[in-house]
């Protein structure tokens, strides 16, 4: 018999696509659990991992809150009662949200890129409930994700390194509109 010697990037490369097509069988086969805190999973304390959005809510360790922030939901009709909001470039940021729907209205909040709010609402909207109207986008920063009337929820995230007006709002189809606002990220 013949051997044949094959590159060693050649085999490496077969490996690295292998694995990758395993990964993403196993990761498809997963949706998010939308009952996985946040902050839980930055401390380490949960296994589920989040895959769609929430860039600066990845990666924290044991990083400590340095900013809090508390943001409520009106109670009859789509508002949020804080339309602005101040933190430092990097601080590690926890957001509750308290949900006062009397409506019965579930809410969220999704920090986002300059300039990419409509663009992530319409990719908000197709995600849909599967998805708890996350969609699989990089500009989603960071988010809490959808809570029930007369809940709270907190999540936690390292604000943007780089100093600007992040828009934030509702991720719910049609709430955008009305509930949304400014993390303005300063030195």
């Amino acid at each position: 018999m013949r051997k044949i010697a094959l590159p060693v990037w050649t085999v490496i490369g077969a490996f690295l696509i292998i694995v990758g097509v395993i990964l993403l069988g196993h990761f498809s086969q997963h949706p998010i659990d939308q009952g996985a805190s946040i902050a839980g999973q930055a401390a380490g304390t949960t296994s589920q991992v989040y895959l769609r959005g929430g860039l600066l809510q990845q990666n924290l360790g044991d990083a400590a809150p340095q900013a809090f922030l508390e943001e409520e939901t009106a109670q009859s009709i789509p508002g949020f009662t804080v339309r602005s909001f101040t933190v430092h470039e990097g601080e590690m940021v926890s957001i509750t949200l308290t949900n006062r729907s009397t409506t019965g209205h579930e809410h969220g909040w999704m920090l986002v890129s300059p300039g990419t709010r409509e663009k992530v609402e319409r990719e908000a909207k197709e995600a849909g409930p599967k998805w708890g109207w996350i969609p699989n986008s990089t500009d989603v920063l960071a988010y809490v994700p959808m809570t029930p009337p007369g809940e709270s929820k907190t999540a936690l995230f390292r604000a943007p390194p780089v100093a600007g007006d992040y828009p934030f709002f509702c991720p719910f189809p049609g709430h955008g509109a009305a509930m949304n606002g400014v993390l303005h990220v300063v030195r």
